[in-house]
Formats: C-alpha cells, structure tokens, sequence
C-alpha cells in the first residue's frame, strides 16, 4: 500500500515545498506524521515521479488516509467530502 511517508519520499521534499508554497520543515512535518491534508493532493497529480506515477490515484491517498485514521481509532472526515478534490472525478 502507498503511504503518504513513501509519496513524500518520491516527490522529495524540496520538490513538495516548492510546489505547494510551504517551508521544508512543514513538509518534513508531514512525513513524519505520515499524512498529507487532502487540499494539496490534487498537486500530486500533476507531474508525478516515475517511480510512483502507475499507483498514485485518488483511491490510494484514500486508503492511505483511512488507514492513517483506522490507526488512530477514528473515522475519517474525508468520507463523504463532495465536490471530489481529484482531477480524475471531474472527466
């Protein structure tokens, strides 16, 4: 399964810090806390690295994001959320 450390490590963090306008130490942040907030998967979509580009679909960052939660013994916000953040939801 892909997780959100893994994406992280794909893109670098550099490279996610420059595409989403945030200092490294956030991004660094993330990968710790092994989450992405949904408001910037859209970005990932848009030039991914080789390495991940054949599994990374909207389906994987919400399964990474609900085992993230399912860990945490809470349901996750995100169920539900309309209209749908993802480039493919909107062809």
């Amino acid at each position: 399964m892909l997780t959100f450390r893994a994406i992280i490590d794909a893109f670098t963090i550099s490279r996610l810090a420059k595409l989403w306008g945030l200092p490294e130490s956030h991004v660094r942040t993330m990968r710790a806390r092994d989450s992405i907030p949904p408001e910037y998967w859209p970005d990932l979509f848009k030039d991914p690295p080789e390495s991940i580009k054949a599994v990374l679909n909207s389906e994987a960052l919400k399964a990474a994001r609900r085992k993230r939660f399912n860990r945490q013994g809470r349901n996750d916000p995100i169920d539900g959320v309309s209209p749908s953040p993802f480039p493919e939801a909107a062809q």
